[in-house]
C-alpha cells in the first residue's frame, strides 16, 4: 500500500512535470497547468511536518490522537509500517530496532524501480490523452521539427525518469531523517554508565558495543547521505542549473528556436518538484522547506521534556510563518494562502498540543 502511494504520488508530479514542458510552462488558456502538483505539494509538506508531533511527549486526546497517527502514515510511511518486532520475534540476536533503522536506510535503492513504474504509468496514460485530445492538441504535443527529434526523445525520458526518483525522495525524507536520528539519542537515566541508554531501546547501552557498532557503521551514514545530502545536493543542482529554470527565463528566451527551447525545458525537468510553483527569487525555497522539516524532527527526537519540545516546535512554527509573510515565496496569492493556512495548522498542533 506504502509503495503504490509513492508510485501514484510520483506518478502526478511526472505527468504534470511532462505536461507543462510539453505546453511550455502554460495551457492553452494562459493558465498555469501545474497548479494541482503545487497544492499536492503544499498538503504533503504540511502533513509531513504535523506528522511529526505524533512522536512528542504530549498527553493527546484520543480523536487526536487518531488523526495524527493516520497523518503519519502519510506522512513518514515507512517509520509507521515498516516495524519487525511480530516477524523476527526471538529468531535473530540483533535487536529489532537496528532491523528496523536497516530496512528504512535501504529503502532509497528501491526508488529505481518504483520510479521505472511511476514513468512507465505516465506513458500510458500521456499516450491515451493525447489519442484523445485529438488535432486539437497535436502542435502542443508535437516535437519540434529543427534539431534532433530523437536526442529530444532520449532527454524527454531521462527527465521523467529524474523527475520520479527526486520525488520518491522528496517523500522519503522524513522518515530518514527521524530513524537516523534515533540512533545518536541517549539519555542518562542514573548515575552509572549503564544508566546511559538509548531511548528507541532501552536495553540498548550508549556508546559501547552493539549500539557503538551501528551509530558509527549505520548512523553517521545515514545523516552524511539522507539527512544532509540530498538537500545539499538539491541545493547545488538547483543552483548550477539556475539560468535554464524557466521560471527564471529572460526576453532571451523570446529568440530560442523550438528545438534550444525544447532542450531546456527538459534539462530543467528533473528539477521540476523543486523549483515548480516558486517566484524566480526564490527557486531554491524547496530546500528551506527541507530544512524546516530536518529540524523538527530534530526537536522531537534530541529534547525529550515536554514544555522545550513544545515551546521550541511553537517558536520553529512562528519564525517560519513570519518568513511566509514577508517573502510570499509561491508564485499566486491563493498559494501562499494556501501555505499560510498549513502552518497555522501546524501551530495549533505543536503549541495547543501542551494544553490539550
Amino acid at each position: 500500500a506504502v509503495m503504490a502511494a509513492g508510485v501514484i504520488l510520483t506518478y502526478v508530479n511526472v505527468d504534470t512535470a511532462q505536461r507543462s514542458v510539453e505546453q511550455g510552462l502554460k495551457d492553452l488558456n494562459g493558465i498555469d497547468s501545474g497548479r494541482s502538483a503545487i497544492v499536492l505539494k503544499i498538503l504533503l509538506n504540511s502533513i509531513q511536518f504535523n506528522s511529526i508531533a505524533a512522536t512528542f511527549k504530549y498527553k493527546w486526546p484520543k480523536p487526536v490522537e487518531f488523526m495524527l497517527t493516520y497523518q503519519a502514515v502519510g506522512g513518514n510511511s515507512m517509520t509507521a509500517l515498516m516495524n519487525v518486532d511480530c516477524a523476527v520475534q526471538d529468531t535473530i540476536k540483533v535487536r529489532t530496532f537496528y532491523l528496523d533503522t536497516l530496512i528504512i536506510a535501504l529503502v532509497p535503492l528501491f526508488v529505481p524501480f518504483l520510479a521505472w513504474l511511476s514513468v512507465l504509468l505516465a506513458d500510458c496514460l500521456s499516450k491515451r490523452n493525447k489519442n484523445n485530445a485529438g488535432d486539437r492538441f497535436e502542435g502542443v504535443y508535437a516535437l519540434p521539427e529543427d534539431g534532433d527529434p530523437q536526442n529530444l526523445e532520449k532527454r524527454e525520458k531521462k527527465g521523467k525518469y529524474q523527475t520520479a526518483v527526486m520525488s520518491l525522495l522528496f517523500a522519503l525524507y522524513p522518515s530518514l531523517v527521524l530513524q537516523a536520528f534515533k540512533l545518536f539519542n541517549c539519555q542518562q537515566l542514573g548515575e552509572t554508565s549503564e544508566s546511559f541508554v538509548l531511548m528507541a531501546d532501552m536495553r540498548e547501552i550508549c556508546h559501547q558495543g552493539s549500539q557503538l557498532t551501528w551509530m558509527l557503521f549505520l548512523g553517521v551514514p545515514m545523516v552524511v547521505v539522507y539527512v544532509l545530502g540530498f538537500p545539499i545536493i538539491c541545493l547545488i543542482l538547483l543552483n548550477k542549473f539556475k539560468h535554464i529554470l524557466p521560471t527564471r527565463w529572460t526576453n532571451e528566451a523570446e529568440t530560442w528556436s523550438p528545438y534550444i527551447r525544447r532542450k531546456k525545458q527538459l534539462v530543467a525537468m528533473k528539477l521540476y518538484l523543486l523549483f515548480h510553483g516558486y517566484k524566480p527569487n526564490f527557486y531554491y525555497f524547496e530546500v528551506v522547506i527541507m530544512v524546516r522539516k530536518l529540524l523538527v524532527v530534530a526537536i522531537a527526537v534530541f529534547f525529550h521534556d515536554q514544555l522545550i519540545q513544545a515551546l521550541l516546535a511553537t517558536l520553529l512554527v512562528v519564525i517560519v510563518m513570519t518568513i511566509q509573510v514577508r517573502i510570499m515565496p509561491f508564485t499566486g496569492p491563493i498559494l501562499n494562502i494556501l501555505e499560510f493556512y498549513s502552518l497555522a495548522t501546524s501551530f495549533v498542533t505543536f503549541f495547543f498540543g501542551l494544553v490539550l
